[in-house]
């Protein structure tokens, strides 16, 4: 799928978006919770990589100094906008990326000397064409010390469904991630404190999810299939070599 494409997938999909990955969203939010103490949180400056229409950076917005999301969909934005005024917080932004030409880095599109505590990244870098750019853009605006949270769906886990799923042409890993692809990823950047492991298995309801995509109510002859999908991922980073 061409990046104008993609792009219009997920603008469309904004209203339906919350339904869609809301069980996914939550068990992501709990573990990503175990990542830091609620000290660490409560000061910490963070990024949203990928924030869709910032489900769990509202939940996180309470707990943190400050959140900011960035994503390649206006129609996502525009609905995160929306979330975030309707909730009266104000230490949320959000920004928007752009797939035009090389596409636009964190860097050149937040404040100019930004940096983020803590960056998170979730079930994005499998829709990408260049993940190691991707990864570049996270790093560059991850303060020294700080920590960068990865989660990913690992190869096969889904293939049907993801399938239906937008891939910018030529994506590097719209199969999926193998922890041992994941570790040689991140030392090639540079970073430190690597820690890839199985980190959770969601159940769902494959009939559910699919209606909510479509927004159709589809009738069978059968129960429900209940299947596996979003089996993460995650890497910490505590030290990284930029300054």
């Amino acid at each position: 799928m061409a990046a104008a494409d993609q792009q219009s997938w997920f603008d469309s999909s904004a209203a339906k978006y919350d339904k869609m990955s809301g069980i996914i969203n939550k068990t992501t939010f709990d573990h990503i919770l175990k990542t830091c103490s609620a000290e660490e949180w409560k000061s910490a400056h963070v990024l949203d990589y990928g924030c869709g229409t910032g489900t769990m950076a509202l939940h996180l917005a309470p707990l943190v100094a400050s959140v900011t999301g960035v994503d390649v969909s206006k129609g996502m934005l525009e609905r995160m906008q929306g979330k975030v005024e309707a909730a009266g917080l104000k230490n949320v932004t959000w920004h928007a990326l752009s797939l035009e030409g090389e596409g636009s880095t964190v860097k050149e599109v937040v404040p100019a000397g930004t940096k983020f505590d803590v960056v998170y990244v979730c079930y994005v870098l499998h829709h990408v064409a260049n993940v190691a750019k991707a990864l570049t853009s996270m790093i560059e605006v991850l303060k020294p010390g700080g920590r960068l949270i990865v989660c990913e769906f690992p190869p096969g886990d889904d293939s049907e469904h993801d399938a239906k799923l937008p891939q910018l042409q030529g994506a590097e890993q719209a199969a999926g991630f193998t922890k041992d692809g994941l570790s040689e990823l991140f030392s090639k950047h540079g970073l430190a404190e690597i820690h890839v492991a199985d980190a959770f298995e969601i159940e769902i309801d494959a009939d559910a999810f699919d209606q909510a995509h479509d927004g159709e109510h589809h009738e069978h002859g059968h129960g429900h299939e209940h299947h596996a999908h979003g089996h993460g991922h995650e890497h910490h980073d505590h030290e990284h070599g930029h300054g």
